[in-house]
C-alpha cells in the first residue's frame, strides 16, 4: 500500500487521508514522503539549532536535523524530476537565557 510507503519514511503524521492526498498531488509515495520531509526540515530550521540556560540546561537540534537531510536527499534520488534543496547551508543563532547573577 502506497501509504505504508510514506509512513516508512514520515512517521504517524500526517492522517491517512492527508497522505493519501499528498500522493495523488506528487505522483506517488515517496515523492509524497519527500513534500512532507521538506515541510518539516524547513520547521526545523526556523528554529535555533541549539540553546542553553546558563549553568542549568541546554539542547541541540544538529543531530535532527542532519538526519532529516540525509533522508531528503535519498527521498531525491527516488523521485524524477525534482530539483535538490540545499538542506547543508542551513544556520542557527544560539540563545541564551538571563545572567541573573552578573550584576
Amino acid at each position: 500500500m502506497q501509504v505504508d510507503v510514506v509512513r516508512d519514511w514520515v512517521g504517524s503524521e500526517p492522517c491517512d487521508a492527508d497522505v493519501v492526498a499528498l500522493i495523488d498531488q506528487y505522483g506517488g509515495p515517496h515523492c509524497a514522503a519527500l513534500a512532507v520531509l521538506r515541510r518539516r526540515f524547513a520547521d526545523m530550521v526556523a528554529q535555533p539549532e541549539s540553546w542553553d540556560i546558563k549553568d542549568d540546561y541546554g539542547q541541540s537540534m544538529g543531530g535532527n536535523i542532519d538526519y532529516v537531510a540525509g533522508l531528503i536527499r535519498r527521498l531525491e534520488t527516488l523521485c524524477p524530476g525534482e530539483s535538490p534543496v540545499d538542506v547543508g547551508s542551513w544556520q542557527s543563532v544560539p540563545i541564551v537565557g538571563p545572567d541573573l547573577g552578573a550584576r
